[in-house]
């Protein structure tokens, strides 16, 4: 009997195996996180540029559209003048004949000279 309690308990070096490992085992555990870490930390810093380029982009679109609104106002003030100019026009042409109507008609009721 006695030989039975001697060989179901563990030998000081078996537990040592069994402490390596484990050791072993979350030391690979802890390499993984810490790679896992430096990985995010990686994918943080690409993300922080992005953001920023963004940022970038974001500041120039505005200056674009501010200086888009500028361009669209003097075009909009440039067909007001046209249009004003257009409309000047079709009222002169308007009067010249009405006008040329006028002597037209004082012509036509005159008599011809023989």
């Amino acid at each position: 009997m006695n030989n039975d309690k001697i060989t179901t308990k563990p030998t000081i070096e078996t537990v040592l195996e069994k402490i390596n490992t484990l050791g072993e085992h979350l030391t690979g555990q802890l390499t993984e996180l810490r790679n896992g870490q430096d990985g995010l930390r990686s994918d943080v810093t690409v993300l922080r540029s992005d953001v920023a380029e963004v940022k970038a982009g974001q500041v120039e679109l505005r200056n674009d559209m501010a200086d888009l609104n500028v361009v669209q106002r003097k075009i909009v003030h440039k067909i007001t003048i046209l249009n004003d100019t257009i409309l000047a026009v079709q009222t002169d042409l308007r009067a010249d004949i009405r006008a040329f109507d006028r002597r037209l008609e004082k012509l036509e009721s005159q008599p011809l000279d023989s």
